[in-house]
């Protein structure tokens, strides 16, 4: 089960997130705003994952990672994997099919990008980008890290 890191006896608001904005014209306008959201979270006693949501205009772009922070060197394994998904178009014949899916980047058959890309692109109608980058690659992980990811975005598109 995901466990917040930290969270024992904390309210949400003392939870290790953050979030930002990005996307000023050289006037200060926001043109495009994408909207990042990085957090960490503890699968059961010890496994740590982090994640960072990148919240495009009509897509989503995520990357979980049990190996450390996604930042310039610091982790050899950001982005060793990306998959693609498109979810099927409402209304035509493969609307009842499931989620288009591609690997962009991969340095194995089993990785959950594709998997997790596709499951959340059929969910939320939208596409979207994974780079996921955990040691356990067990269904039970992949689903947890999945739903994890799933209310990380419905949360942050009703705010």
């Amino acid at each position: 089960m995901l466990e917040d890191l930290g969270t024992v006896g904390r309210p949400e608001s003392e939870r290790e997130s953050h979030s930002e904005t990005v996307g000023r014209t050289a006037s200060g306008d926001v043109g495009n705003p994408i909207s990042v959201e990085s957090f960490s979270e503890r699968l059961g006693d010890s496994q740590l994952l982090r994640f960072q949501i990148w919240f495009l205009r009509d897509s989503y772009m995520i990357w979980a990672s049990d190996q450390g922070e996604m930042s310039q060197g610091s982790n050899p394994r950001a982005f060793e994997s990306l998959a693609i998904a498109f979810p099927p178009r409402p209304g035509s014949s493969t609307s009842g099919q499931p989620a288009a899916s591609s690997r962009i980047l991969a340095v194995s058959k089993a990785e959950p990008s594709e998997t997790i890309a596709r499951h959340l692109a059929r969910r939320l109608n939208v596409p979207v980008y994974a780079s996921i980058q955990v040691s356990s690659e067990d269904l039970t992980t992949r689903q947890l890290i999945e739903q994890r990811l799933l209310r990380a975005i419905l949360r942050h598109s009703r705010s």
